[in-house]
């Protein structure tokens, strides 16, 4: 049966099981007995002599060892690592049964015997092996305690389990007459002194150091990860930190291909504006949601500076939060000043002016991403003054959007004056669920040359073209009718305005569009007849051709029977220099010419 000791005893007090009697000493029982039980030495050297059973609690490593013997040999086992090991020590445990899935090296205190055991493994077995002598043995050895304070009147070698902390012991006098409790339980080593091999043929060795800060965990500087908290502050001291290592490893993280990764451990985190977060360094961000929590004036959650340059940030959501009228979010997304920058599978919901942003820098990308100003599920998502801000705003040269999905916006994509040279490859611009639309929600709004879209989706979003900035490239795109009446909203602003360089192929235009283009200019454009807009190939789902003869006005075409159209009941036009026009004159029905040096000669009378 489980020892059943009296309660409140006095100093000195007996109690007598029938196979061992115990004796109060104040602040723990201990056992009496005659003869000899197990000895336990301090010392720096193996007892000479030792029996089966005796603990050598070596004071030069701060390691207990039992002497034990298998049948074939004696040795003596270690029962608790080093105090320069690292990790923990034995697991030492009291009840009555032998614990569940123990460990090679734990010890266990058996309250219905007392009996320490330790369970050891040979070269074939693991079992329990007696440590102290069984409540049948005679003799006693030294006291094995349990309390949550320390024993007051110890002796050397005793031990005492601490069930506050849940350590193990040693009671040790040194040779010049001091003495204290020492812990068995190993203390930390220094990771850089520990050396670290990976697995696998030709893996290279390194520091258990060196390997832990190639991930940094926000967690390590005390990041809560509740979602409201305020942990901006925290995630960026695990930001400085990774960037101090990268700097003073630049020929491993800078020139070579290796990043430090500050890990967010799939966690979700509450980030103010006071502590809105900075990356200055070539260091990968990932894994974790950012809600921007409390009042915001402006910003971003996330700001990649100019020395960011090859930084990413990936597997990051972030929640602008909504405002108080519930029309726009909060604050910004990420913006980005860097070359060569990646931000990839991110989500952003919420945002005030922007999504994501590339503000000066070059070589930038943004794939995988998906950014809406609106869930379906809120207040204000039918309402058309809350289409507001822009998913992704490019204010710099030669960046690729690839695979972005940009929902319900103010615009979907701003091409901003400067930024020339931007590819978009495989996004999709989606707008619906408004209620009364004004027109425009959710454009792409292009006010620089030479932007690139590859086999984009433009579902309920037109495309909209600044003056002058004609250059334009849509190869292999797909335009779906669901709000505006067009398509491609070109505005021009002067009479007879060449809108050159624009370039449609291989496209797909719905056929509930009213007109694929629509000119916003001004006069009446008859005399132009070569706008030179690039229009091949393009096609709607009843398999015809879609097109649009590229003039404002009367021009001139051929049908899809392969006719050639020409215009009818008009008045002389004005002279072309160099070119030829033919035209039916309103004021006699004749077919007539009129050549570059104004000669007009009729070519067949009205009959």
């Amino acid at each position: 049966m489980a020892l059943n000791f009296p309660a409140n005893p006095s100093v000195g007090q007996v109690y007598n099981t029938g196979l061992k009697t115990w004796k109060w000493s104040g602040n723990s029982w201990t056992t009496l007995g005659v003869g000899e039980g197990t000895v336990i030495a301090t010392s720096e050297t193996p007892p000479l002599d030792p029996s089966i059973g005796d603990l050598w609690f070596n004071d030069n490593t701060a390691v207990l060892s039992v002497f034990y013997g298998d049948g074939n040999t004696d040795q003596w086992v270690t029962v608790s690592t080093s105090s320069n090991a690292e990790g923990g020590g034995a697991n030492v445990v009291s009840q009555e049964t032998a614990p569940a899935d123990p460990s090679a090296g734990d010890l266990w205190f058996n309250t219905n015997t007392a009996v320490l055991y330790i369970y050891y493994a040979d070269n074939t077995t693991l079992q329990w092996v007696t440590v102290t002598p069984s409540i049948a043995s005679i003799g006693s050895g030294a006291s094995v305690i349990t309390s949550e304070t320390a024993p007051s009147t110890p002796a050397d070698g005793d031990l005492w389990f601490n069930t506050s902390d849940g350590n193990l012991y040693v009671y040790y006098v040194e040779a010049g007459g001091s003495s204290q409790w020492v812990s068995t339980v190993a203390t930390a080593a220094d990771a850089s002194a520990v050396s670290y091999t990976p697995a696998g043929t030709g893996a290279q060795v390194t520091t258990v150091q060196t390997k832990l800060r190639e991930t940094v965990s926000v967690k390590d500087f005390g990041a809560v990860g509740d979602g409201v908290t305020d942990d901006g502050a925290a995630i960026q001291s695990a930001i400085n930190a990774a960037e101090t290592y990268a700097s003073n490893n630049a020929s491993i993280y800078v020139d070579g291909a290796c990043m430090v990764v500050v890990d967010l451990t799939g966690g979700e985190y509450g980030i103010s504006e006071t502590n809105r977060l900075s990356l200055g360094r070539r260091i990968r961000f990932q894994n974790g949601t950012l809600n921007a929590i409390g009042d915001w004036t402006g910003n971003s959650v996330i700001e990649l500076t100019t020395t960011s340059d090859g930084a990413i940030v990936d597997g990051v959501n972030i929640d602008g939060g909504i405002s108080a009228d519930e029309l726009n979010g909060k604050v910004s997304g990420i913006s980005s000043r860097g070359t060569a920058n990646t931000i990839q599978n991110c989500k952003i919901t919420h945002f005030s002016d922007y999504g994501i942003k590339l503000w000066a820098g070059s070589n930038q990308v943004i794939s995988y991403c998906d950014i809406a100003k609106w869930k379906t599920t809120d207040a204000s998502y039918a309402v058309a003054s809350s289409r507001t801000g822009t998913g992704i705003q490019l204010e710099s040269d030669h960046n690729k959007i690839m695979t972005a999905r940009v929902w319900d916006c103010g615009e979907s994509v701003s091409v901003e004056s400067g930024s020339g040279n931007n590819g978009l490859h495989g996004c999709r611009f989606y707008s619906a669920g408004i209620t009364n639309p004004v027109g425009g929600e959710g454009q792409v709004r292009v006010d620089f040359t030479r932007a690139y879209f590859i086999d984009c989706y433009f579902d309920g979003v037109r495309v909209s073209i600044t003056s002058g900035q004609y250059d334009q490239n849509f190869t292999s795109c797909r335009f779906n009718e669901r709000l505006d009446a067009e398509a491609i909203y070109i505005d021009t602003t002067a009479t007879n305005e060449t809108v050159g360089g624009l370039a449609v192929i291989g496209s797909f235009f719905n056929s509930s569009y009213t007109t694929p283009i629509t000119f916003n200019g001004t006069g009446t454009y008859v005399s132009d007849i070569d706008k030179r807009i690039h229009w091949v190939g393009n096609h709607n789902e009843l398999g015809n051709s879609v097109w649009y003869d590229a003039k404002f006005g009367a021009g001139a075409l051929f049908t899809d029977s392969g006719a050639l159209a020409i215009a009818d009941g008009i008045t002389t036009p004005a002279t072309l220099t160099g070119a030829a026009q033919i035209y039916v004159d309103t004021a006699d029905g004749d077919l007539k010419v009129k050549f570059g040096n104004g000669t007009v000669k009729t070519i067949s009378v009205d009959t």
